[in-house]
Formats: C-alpha cells, structure tokens, sequence
C-alpha cells in the first residue's frame, strides 16, 4: 500500500492514482472515491465478501440460499459508506479510546453523510467507530445486534422526519434481538464491587454532612441523589460518562481538566474509602493526577457537574 493511501491527508491526491484502478477504461466508475459502490457492485456479481454476505442473511432472517433477486432487493434500500476516509497503514483499526483524534477527524463527513440521506436506521460495524459515535451523543444508541460472524451496532438518527416511534424501536429491538449497553444503576454498582474488590463498595462512600458540604460545592434544595451509583448514573444523562461495552469511560468533550473536577467533587461530596485514587482511575483507565484545580476553573460542562453533584444528599 502507497503511503498516501494511508493517509487522511494525501488519499485524495490518490483518487485517480490508485494502482488497483489505472489500468481501467472508465475512470469514472473505477476511482477511490466511488470505491463503496464497486464493493458492493462486485459482492452483487459474485465476489466474495464475507461481512456483506453475513449482514445481508441476518438483516433478511434467513438460513438458506440467498436468490440474485433477493440481494439486489435488499442492497437497494441500504447505503454503504466506510467512515474512515482513508486505509488503515495495517489494515487493522486500532481503539478509539488511544485513537479519538483519528476518528473524530472524520465524524463532520459521517454526519454529512446522515443529514443528506437522513436514514431510520444506521448499522456500524466496527467497535471503534461505535464508540466514536457514543461519544459524540448526536445519534441514538440502541446496543449490539445478537449474532455471529461480524459485530454489528445499531443506531437511530434524532431527526424528527426519520426518529423511529416508540412502537418501531420495540420491533426493532424484538427483531433483531438487541443487546442493550444502558447505564443503570445495578450495573455501575457492579462496577464498584469489580473495581474495589469490595461487595460492599457503594456503600463506603459515605455522604459527607451538611456543614462539611456547605465549605466545598453547595448543596442544592431539592436533593435526589442518595449513593455514588445513582450519581454516576445521573452523570451519563449530560454525557459527562458514557458506557463502552462492559467499562465505564468519560464523554468525548470531558478534558483531563474536567477529570480532575470530577474527582475534586467526589472527594468533595462523599468520605471517601481507602484506595479511591487507584481504583477510579482503574476503572476510569485515567490516571487521576490529584492536580489543584483553580476555583475560576468553569465552563457548560463543570456546570453541569456541579448542579448534579449538588443534588447529592447530605449525612444527618
């Protein structure tokens, strides 16, 4: 592979040059840029392509043979479009979690993509790249499609002329047996036992009192929030933490500032157990570096954090 291939820089100087295509007499079909519609073109004349041939048996339910007049049918209802905008130097696509730059490079020409054809439905087939788009919180995330060969997740745009009703998206989960990755509360408490090897973890985070309170974030005049669970369940409302599969991570725009207030008003708001640095940042897989945070330090997203956090109960 050229290693303007490779790059999300120079792959469009490469339209007309790829070495795969200069011999063809059409240049206009043959040319990276319509490289989509020749993959798929090619699967519906024969060529195998194993993850087409998978996507299209499970999104028809069927076993069995597949008929010529059944993938065609098929195959003009779906758009294909590959969401990394160049090729991978290995071919192999690394986590989004050590990678967010290169997959956000190109979230902007998704999301182009989403409004112009504004789909019901959007399958990705790749972890990183469904991370990627949990993070960001424009679309709707169902979970995981139950089935072998090739991983696939669901979403839903939030358009108004293409958001599924209350009814389609039951169908929908019913159909194709959708493994949800929700955050609640039983699960971010099993987090706490696996991560402080502690069954009784959440509840060694004892609510600080009212006047210990009073000296840090405040407190708010409705409080809602009785245990760090239910707090961290409320944080992922904001996208201030999101869900990646089994692990539990910060949202695509929290700063390693925004990390450091987190663990400033945990501390802030609970008594804390032995060990919290070392636990929350193994279970956050972020070093929290106990930095001094300036009080001026504040913008939407402290915001945020802060009313959540004051909403948490105090200790008569």
């Amino acid at each position: 592979m050229k290693e303007e291939c490779a790059s999300s820089k120079y792959i469009l100087g490469m339209d007309m040059k790829c070495p795969c295509y200069t011999d063809k007499e059409d240049k206009d079909y043959y040319c990276l840029s319509n490289s989509d519609t020749i993959e798929i073109d090619s699967y519906l004349e024969g060529f195998p392509y194993p993850a087409f041939s998978a996507f299209t048996y499970i999104m028809l339910k069927k076993r069995d043979h597949l008929t010529e007049e059944e993938k065609n049918n098929f195959w003009s209802k779906v758009a294909f479009t590959n969401y990394i905008q160049h090729y991978w130097p290995n071919g192999k696509s690394p986590e989004y979690s050590d990678n967010k730059e290169l997959y956000d490079t190109d979230y902007e020409a998704f999301m182009q993509v989403v409004e112009e054809l504004k789909p019901h439905i959007i399958m990705v087939w790749n972890k990183a790249i469904k991370d990627c788009l949990v993070s960001h919180g424009d679309l709707n995330y169902f979970g995981m499609i139950d089935m072998p060969v090739i991983s696939v997740y669901i979403f839903s745009s939030n358009d108004d002329e293409t958001k599924l009703t209350t009814a389609q998206t039951k169908r929908l989960k019913h159909r194709y047996k959708i493994i949800p990755e929700n955050i609640t509360v039983e699960w971010i408490k099993s987090l706490f036992v696996r991560y402080f090897n502690n069954q009784e973890a959440q509840d060694s985070f004892k609510l600080k009192t009212k006047n210990e309170r009073l000296a840090g974030i405040g407190m708010a005049d409705t409080r809602k929030i009785k245990n760090i669970a239910t707090l961290f369940k409320q944080l992922s409302t904001q996208k201030i933490l999101i869900r990646r599969e089994n692990n539990i991570d910060f949202g695509n725009n929290i700063t390693n500032a925004h990390k450091e207030v987190f663990m400033k008003y945990i501390k802030l708001t609970f008594d804390v157990p032995l060990y919290t640095n070392e636990c929350l940042s193994d279970m956050f897989r972020y070093n929290f570096s106990h930095s001094q945070i300036k009080n001026e330090f504040e913008d939407n997203i402290t915001k945020k954090m802060k009313a959540i956090f004051r909403m948490v109960a105090t200790r008569r």
